[in-house]
């Protein structure tokens, strides 16, 4: 893949992650959205979907976005524990 390619999706994560944290989960979406057209199989991205899904109570959504990215790297830990606890959330019947 094309290095400079690289740059400007860890650059567009970061953005999107900053907007995330300052509430503003449309902007983050579209940008991770973006990312995705372009690396469809961007973990990190997937597991950002998964957590605004979670956020606006679309579980189903965001569980595929989690299952998704920890398919692609099963040793990714962060999606896993998102799972965990979207598994546990719905055992507590919310």
């Amino acid at each position: 893949m094309d290095e400079r390619l690289d740059i400007d999706i860890d650059a567009n994560l970061r953005r999107g992650e900053a907007l995330f944290m300052e509430g503003m989960l449309d902007e983050a979406e579209g940008i991770f959205r973006e990312i995705l057209r372009l690396k469809p199989d961007h973990c990190e991205t997937l597991n950002n979907l998964g957590v605004i899904s979670y956020k606006r109570g679309t579980i189903e959504e965001a569980e595929q976005f989690f299952q998704k990215a920890a398919g692609i790297n099963r040793n990714y830990t962060e999606a896993l524990s998102n799972l965990a606890a979207l598994h546990e959330h719905r055992k507590q019947g919310h």
